[in-house]
């Protein structure tokens, strides 16, 4: 047995995940290295560097195609990390949807990846890359579907800049993930009975907006774009929001969540919903603690 693996025993690193093993956590896959996290959107490019520990370094914001972005990036970006490790949030052409009645079976999120048919039955469409989010007392479903050709020309883009992309997700998608996870689950919860049966969250980011509405314990609706509003001006919104309030006491949960890059994204949202029990549920670094950790 060579010193390495010796060392590697010694130290668990034999029993860490593999930094390409896509079904392990961020952090768990990279745990002493730094990483880059990026947000791609339609006409702009963030990004966020992930330092060892889990902290946040630099930063930055590009206007332009993620293209044009790597031509001038790329380098500079493999300077600010360990190994090209990229974890890649795209905001655009993805569709989110309400279902019903998806398998659940063991081993349903591997069966997404390789045979997702056997998931969606007549929900599967060629061409598209899914994920899903399932109710936890009901039959519904939040199901993400995104452009297979998208997928493909960003692995090819961080390819040919010499970076390697390790993971790629989509931002509003994992938000909302989020909050349902501390909305339902009951590790989460303080209380059995603290899940609200009632309940409208509103999800912004980077110019892509998603809203579900719960009512009597159960997902009724979901509206969601895709690069829908310019960041700084979410007055859009109000045409998805509007039809999603009949016969909705204003009184009831309204949660608010966003990546933390429009200060004034809160305020737009209150002024459109005056009298509403609205609660922003965003945490700090939003976007970029979801898709750096988990």
């Amino acid at each position: 047995m060579q010193f390495v693996h010796i060392k590697n025993l010694l130290t668990f690193a034999s029993f860490r995940p593999e930094p390409p093993d896509p079904t392990a956590p961020w952090s768990a896959r990279f745990p002493n290295k730094r990483t880059l996290l990026i947000n791609v959107n339609r006409n702009t490019v963030d990004w966020q560097v992930m330092l060892k520990g889990g902290n946040l370094g630099d930063a930055g914001t590009e206007e332009g195609s993620l293209n044009d972005v790597l031509e001038l990036y790329g380098e500079e970006w493999g300077g600010l990390v360990d190994d090209g490790w990229c974890s890649v949030s795209l905001n655009n052409r993805f569709i989110l949807s309400l279902e019903s009645n998806l398998s659940r079976k063991k081993g349903y999120e591997e069966m997404l990846r390789t045979n997702p048919k056997a998931v969606l039955g007549s929900k599967f469409e060629r061409g598209k890359v899914y994920a899903v989010r399932h109710h936890p007392e009901t039959n519904s479903s939040l199901l993400l579907a995104c452009e297979e050709t998208l997928i493909k020309e960003t692995q090819d883009a961080f390819k040919k800049a010499d970076l390697n992309v390790g993971r790629i997700s989509c931002g509003l998608f994992a938000m909302v993930s989020d909050v349902l996870y501390r909305l339902h689950d009951p590790s989460e919860a303080e209380e059995a009975d603290s899940v609200p049966s009632n309940y409208l969250l509103i999800a912004v980011c980077q110019g892509s907006v998603c809203v579900i509405k719960q009512v009597e314990d159960q997902w009724t609706e979901l509206r969601s774009r895709s690069a829908y509003y310019e960041p700084g001006d979410l007055s859009s919104i109000r045409q998805i929001l509007q039809p999603m309030l009949n016969d909705w006491d204003p009184q009831w949960p309204s949660l608010f969540v966003s990546d933390d890059n429009d200060p004034d994204s809160l305020d737009q949202i209150r002024q459109m919903l005056p009298g509403f029990a609205l609660t922003d549920v965003s945490t700090d670094d939003h976007l970029w603690n979801i898709i750096g950790k988990n």
